[in-house]
């Protein structure tokens, strides 16, 4: 368990897990972890917050990145840009999986988010040239908890993730390819339960995942959200999760809001 407080980050992301970058051809990598438990106080990051490994991979590299448990506590603190329950692909090698048995995400007292993507993120950009490549993120059981504090919209700081709209938060990860090649992308979260206590989100709720292009799939199995006391949602929140390409797949089979005195 790591406690920090009073950390700057300019120019990078807060990475919870482990981060390798890049990792070329006909390299074979294992980067699990066992655990990452943080409590971060007056954080503030230019960049992401993942909650899981951040993976930058081409050619016909292998790499997996497993964990069993994650979790983090953000009190006081500020992200400029996505906070990621999961891990991040920016890019893939042939095979990319990551996979996390339970994560857990508490913000509170006053904290302030750009975007908030509850499960892991593939995406796969232009510059990138392997095709054929697969990845795929998968997170068994995600809990988040935001209390009294903000959500703000998303910014659209990967090409692969464009057309988000008025969007804040996606309960479901996101997946996008904007080469031209042929890629399988996906994000899969089977348990998520976000709950938002006297807490203001500035922009759209989506209960599942972002899903860019024709092969990209994001899927929740079971997803809750419940409002509570003191939570303002100026936005429009949604059942299902977000389709920016009429043939993205981004599906949900169950989703529940339960509302408690929220405003």
């Amino acid at each position: 368990k790591v406690s920090l407080s009073d950390l700057k980050i300019t120019g990078g992301d807060f990475i919870a897990g482990n981060s390798v970058s890049p990792v070329g051809n006909d390299k074979k990598v294992n980067m699990s972890l066992s655990s990452t438990n943080v409590t971060l106080t007056n954080l503030y990051v230019d960049e992401n917050f993942i909650l899981g490994s951040k993976i930058n991979a081409y050619g016909t590299s292998d790499i997996t990145a497993d964990i069993e448990t994650a979790s983090a506590i953000l009190i006081k603190s500020q992200v400029l840009k996505a906070t990621i329950v999961g891990s991040l692909f920016k890019c893939s090698g042939k095979i990319g999986n990551s996979s996390i048995k339970n994560a857990e995400l508490n913000v509170k007292d006053g904290s302030q988010l750009n975007g908030l993507i509850i499960g892991g993120v593939s995406v796969y950009n232009r510059d990138d040239s392997t095709a054929g490549s697969q990845t795929s993120n998968t997170i068994d059981h995600i809990t988040v908890t935001v209390e009294n504090s903000t959500v703000k919209k998303l910014s659209e700081s990967q090409k692969a993730l464009s057309g988000l709209n008025n969007a804040a938060i996606f309960v479901g990860g996101a997946s996008g390819n904007v080469s031209k090649l042929n890629v399988t992308t996906k994000s899969t979260v089977n348990n998520v339960a976000l709950t938002l206590a006297g807490s203001t989100v500035e922009g759209d709720i989506y209960l599942g995942g972002y899903a860019h292009d024709k092969d990209s799939i994001t899927t929740v199995k079971s997803s809750q959200l419940v409002l509570r006391e003191g939570t303002s949602v100026t936005g429009t929140i949604h059942t299902g999760g977000m389709n920016f390409d009429g043939n993205a797949s981004a599906e949900v089979e169950n989703a529940l809001i339960i509302v408690d005195s929220a405003d």
